[in-house]
């Protein structure tokens, strides 16, 4: 932006708060591209055309979180201008061959949620149920047999331990102490299901997921992350 166009800026600026809130577009030969609204997944550039004089020039002010915001301009040429800024409002005003213009460009926010993370490539797994003895079912061990059947055929490492196992010499498991925080840490209760990328051995945890309650469904959520 030239010192003429940043100058004229901060006159402005007092005034840029109350002219974006209530302005009204006036018709001129100003084209905005792309046009208001810009979707936030839009090119971050917008380009400003109007018609170039000695009496001509713009100013571009906007209102972002509900503060002044002076995005940055570039001169593109004559009677061309190009800006990007976060969304919000933004007021393109001032004079065009010796008449007021002014006109409201509104970059719309991505309220979208984030996208799902990408699934991991197939692989060897580890594979490990964690439950409570005192709960087991015939249903559950009946899901559990499945599930190291199809483990082992195709190679992964498979474990099924009882919440309260112990080392051989008397003393709580590590492996099974570490899990069980990691699946309260995630708010899921036993019997729960791990899978990780170890081939010998847990390795990086991919996922803790309650065991699903109906046979074979383990098996879907296994070759879901990968195995």
């Amino acid at each position: 932006m030239c010192n003429r166009h940043r100058f004229q800026s901060l006159l402005a600026a007092s005034l840029a708060l109350a002219l974006v809130g209530t302005l009204t577009n006036t018709a001129s030969s100003i084209e905005v591209a792309p046009p208001s609204p810009v979707p936030a997944l839009s090119p971050t550039v917008i380009n400003v055309s109007y018609t170039a004089s000695d009496k001509s020039f713009i100013i571009i002010i906007g209102v972002v979180d509900g503060k002044m915001y002076l995005p940055e301009v570039q001169d593109a040429g004559p009677g061309k201008l190009t800006f990007s800024g976060p969304p919000g409002t933004y007021a393109v005003m001032g004079m065009e061959d010796g008449k007021r213009i002014q006109q409201t460009i509104v970059v719309e926010g991505d309220d979208s949620p984030d996208p799902p993370p990408p699934p991991p490539p197939p692989g060897k797994r580890s594979v490990v149920v964690i439950y409570e003895n005192e709960l087991n079912t015939p249903a559950f061990t009946m899901a559990v047999q499945k599930l190291h059947q199809y483990a082992d055929t195709k190679g992964h490492w498979f474990r099924v331990l009882d919440d309260d196992a112990k080392t051989p010499d008397n003393k709580p498991s590590k492996l099974v102490q570490d899990l069980l925080a990691q699946a309260a840490n995630a708010k899921v209760k036993e019997p729960f299901l791990v899978v990780g990328d170890g081939s010998d051995g847990v390795g990086n945890v991919i996922a803790i997921v309650p065991f699903p309650d109906e046979s074979g469904k383990a098996i879907e959520v296994l070759r879901k992350f990968g195995g």
